[in-house]
């Protein structure tokens, strides 16, 4: 499961409640998006889910960034919202 939780403390708001396997969470620098990988799509691939910035929530449902198989590295992105993997 992953989960936000505000800046400030209180109660943590779940992003998912499914069987697949969801790790490496990370913000995009504007803090709309939250980056994680996951096999939801059959493979390991990279997906993004809006979130709002003020509350935490959900604002749509997890979107592919990689098809395919393609991801299977650990997540991070610069300042300038470029997807960085490792070598």
């Amino acid at each position: 499961m992953l989960y936000t939780v505000p800046a400030d403390g209180g109660e943590a708001t779940p992003l998912n409640d499914d069987d697949f396997f969801n790790w490496n969470p990370v913000w995009s620098p504007d803090g709309k998006y939250l980056y994680f990988a996951s096999n939801r799509g059959g493979s390991m691939n990279l997906w993004r889910r809006p979130i709002d910035e003020d509350t935490g929530k959900p604002l749509g449902e997890p979107e592919p960034v990689t098809s395919g198989g393609q991801w299977n590295g650990q997540l991070s992105i610069s300042k300038a919202g470029q997807i960085c993997t490792p070598s």
